[in-house]
């Protein structure tokens, strides 16, 4: 595959094509959306003739656009463009791996998971669903590919800077939104801030991995008046965050805290973690009737006699329960590949179940489920390993990195977190991804010194007769 890639009659093929096919799309733009979708051709540009630098870029545009789902008023969410020519380009470099990542189980795990979803699409062909199938799948593409393109620490943070730069203006403009009460919609009696986004949800999961890029700048860097920047890019995220009053947000922020100060050995801020949550809790009368509402969901008034668990969590667990009672009643073949792209919106009625990995199964079966959550667990092992064979730098960018994807993880149990949503998808899956490549080139670099310092056998003397 990599030699016919390479082959330059192919290649100018491709190109010609996609050029002309991005023209005839163009006629039918506006022109905000023209100008637009031709700065995702130059990044797509770039980042096949030079792609390293072309990660970094796109890593950085992918967060950013969230913010530009309509651009032009036209009908066509430029977002799903960008998507598009995201996905393309990123299976033209997963095709191009070298021969060495074919021994990276990584790719064998995201091999896998992709192959399944795509056989989930042809049992249930819907072209209404190719968007949702992309937006399963590219995440996964750049788990890998940033496994194998980037090679040392700086190269990863450099990456993860990206993306922080990326989610710049989205923070900065969804908490001018909260400090203007602008961009604010009534959801079950409470006014809750959406800011510039499609919905609350996306607003206030981008709001707390800003505010987790703004933790670990000032943990990094060592100069004060960056850390005072980064301080202030992480309260401003925070304020936005809280503004939005998803539960299930909060809950990251908890966990990747707690994960990370354990990590680190922080033990003070640790402490000072309870002490920050319960003033949380005795300023905002919001989260206080939002933490009663679970409990009053929980227990009932004399809080010794449980009451309907369906209600729980505004009605998950009914949603659950249903999902997985309907996933029990199909056949042995379903249960192995799943009901198809899109059932975690048509198995509840009109509900998303808010549940990324109930929505896995659900979609691909137990084969898309497994490969998923290994591809992840897999990439956890390694950076883990890269931490403990690492110095204080090392530990630091790796401890973040798990406690992104773990408290993401846990998050996605009890939300459409980050799974179907490319651009979450793309920020913890590329995280993941950079520190599996610096431990992987570093690992190989190590073995090949190994070798290089093996003591050479010196031939026996020759027999005097």
């Amino acid at each position: 595959m990599t030699d016919l890639l390479s082959h330059t009659m192919v290649q100018r093929g491709l190109w010609i094509g996609l050029w002309a096919a991005l023209f005839v799309f163009c006629i039918f733009l506006s022109p905000l959306q023209v100008v637009v979708l031709l700065g995702v051709a130059v990044v797509g540009v770039s980042l096949l003739r030079w792609p390293k630098e072309g990660l970094f870029l796109l890593s950085g545009a992918r967060v950013l656009l969230d913010v530009f789902w309509d651009i032009g008023g036209g009908s066509l969410p430029v977002l799903q463009g960008f998507a598009g020519a995201s996905f393309v380009v990123l299976c033209w470099l997963y095709l191009r791996q070298d021969d060495e990542s074919e021994e990276w189980r990584l790719g064998a795990w995201v091999g896998v998971a992709i192959g399944v979803l795509f056989v989930t699409f042809i049992r249930y062909p819907d072209p209404g669903d190719l968007s949702l199938l992309l937006r399963y799948i590219t995440p996964l593409l750049v788990l890998v590919v940033m496994s194998t393109s980037i090679r040392n620490r700086d190269e990863a943070n450099l990456t993860i800077l990206a993306m922080a730069l990326g989610a710049l203006y989205p923070v900065y403009q969804t908490f001018l939104d909260a400090m203007l009460g602008n961009n604010f919609l009534l959801v079950t009696h409470e006014y809750r801030l959406r800011g510039p986004f499609h919905n609350i949800t996306q607003a206030s999961i981008v709001m707390s991995l800003g505010a987790s890029f703004g933790v670990y700048g000032m943990l990094y860097f060592k100069n004060n008046v960056l850390r005072v920047v980064c301080a202030v890019y992480t309260v401003a995220a925070l304020v936005a965050m809280h503004n939005t009053f998803a539960r299930a947000s909060q809950f990251y922020i908890v966990t990747f805290l707690l994960v990370l100060f354990v990590l680190q050995k922080r033990w003070v801020l640790l402490g000072m973690l309870p002490v920050g949550l319960t003033g949380v809790y005795l300023v905002s009368e919001t989260v206080r009737e939002r933490l009663q509402e679970i409990w009053d969901s929980l227990f009932s008034t004399n809080m010794n006699v449980l009451i309907d668990t369906d209600e729980a969590g505004s009605g998950r667990m009914g949603i659950y329960r249903e999902a997985l009672d309907i996933f029990q009643d199909q056949g042995p073949l379903t249960w192995l590949l799943g009901m198809g792209i899109g059932a975690q919106f048509e198995t509840v009625g009109d509900y998303d179940v808010h549940n990324d990995w109930i929505a896995l199964l659900l979609t691909g079966g137990v084969m898309v489920l497994v490969t998923y959550v290994g591809a992840m667990l897999y990439s956890m092992r390694v950076v883990w390993e890269f931490a403990q064979s690492g110095d204080d730098d090392d530990k630091l960018l790796a401890h973040y990195v798990l406690a992104v994807a773990i408290g993401m993880m846990l998050e996605s149990a009890t939300t459409n977190g980050f799974v179907a949503r490319v651009s979450v998808g793309w920020v913890v899956m590329a995280q993941l991804g950079v520190v599996c490549g610096v431990a992987r080139y570093r690992a190989a670099a190590t073995s090949t010194s190994s070798v290089k310092k093996l003591p050479r056998r010196d031939a026996a003397p020759a027999r005097v007769p």
